[in-house]
């Protein structure tokens, strides 16, 4: 799981079929958030290939980036992507455990910590959300972004015909949200909790088979078993339509409310 998670090949085709299929629009959901909060410095945990980067990088007023990520091809992947735009941000290969005592991060403070899709993958969760919301500066925003309730239900019902998914797969998909994420930023923030389905409707066999491959609860020895029931799918049916349900935990220092 962990190999698949900061593999950046891997990143780019799940990321890139939920946009090629989906019927909603992830990048203006996250723009629109983004537009309610003010920020000036900004620290992205987890930054993989820059996807919320290149976003802080783009508006006006930003003058100090850090994105932190275990994935040195990842990390080169943003890099370029940012080069590109003319961005000065300080990219730092580590674990998201270690990054808080980095030079970069280490006694400075932010208007803006994220962590998209990548929360889940820390050992110790509620610590790693603590040293984020310990990094913002007084009225900045801890933003946590990652799937929730429903989110994959059609396909992991259909996986799991042919073999248990790993519990931790289960729950990083559907209930860590709301357990181990919400409770930590209302205790401590105030907080406010956006939502977002995307309806990704895959059109062939071989387009599910392509995210399956690259997601985190592949399984190479169900492979066959699994490709025969897709394409039995596919001989009653034009797609396979995945929801995507995904929940953003924005959450103010000194409760402060996005927006204000």
């Amino acid at each position: 799981m962990s190999e698949r998670a900061l593999n950046s090949a891997s990143l780019v085709t799940r990321a890139d079929g939920n946009k090629r299929f989906g019927e909603a629009d992830f990048d203006a959901w996250v723009q629109a958030i983004l537009n309610e909060l003010s920020f000036a410095r900004a620290l992205d945990i987890c930054c993989g290939t820059g996807n919320q980067l290149v976003l802080y990088a783009a508006r006006p007023g930003v003058t100090h980036l850090v994105g932190i990520d275990l994935s040195a091809d990842s990390l080169a992947r943003a890099r370029a992507r940012l080069e590109a735009l003319g961005a000065a941000c300080a990219l730092v290969e580590v674990a998201m455990e270690e990054a808080f005592a980095e030079p970069a991060v280490a006694g400075r403070r932010f208007d803006l910590v994220s962590c998209c899709y990548g929360l889940y993958y820390a050992r110790d969760p509620g610590q790693t959300l603590g040293h984020m919301i310990a990094r913002l500066t007084d009225g900045g925003a801890a933003l946590v972004v990652g799937p929730y309730g429903d989110n994959n239900a059609a396909l992991f019902t259909l996986l799991q015909r042919h073999f248990p998914l790993p519990p931790l797969v289960l729950s990083s998909a559907t209930t860590f949200m709301e357990e181990a994420v919400l409770p930590i930023m209302r205790q401590r923030l105030g907080l406010e909790v956006r939502t977002f389905v995307n309806r990704v409707r895959y059109p062939s066999a071989a387009a599910l088979l392509d995210y399956w491959r690259a997601s985190t609860f592949f399984s190479a020895p169900h492979e066959g078993a699994v490709a025969r029931d897709i394409a039995a799918h596919f001989e009653r049916h034009e797609a396979f339509v995945v929801e995507k349900h995904v929940m953003a935990a924005i959450g103010r220092k000194l409760g402060s409310k996005v927006g204000s």
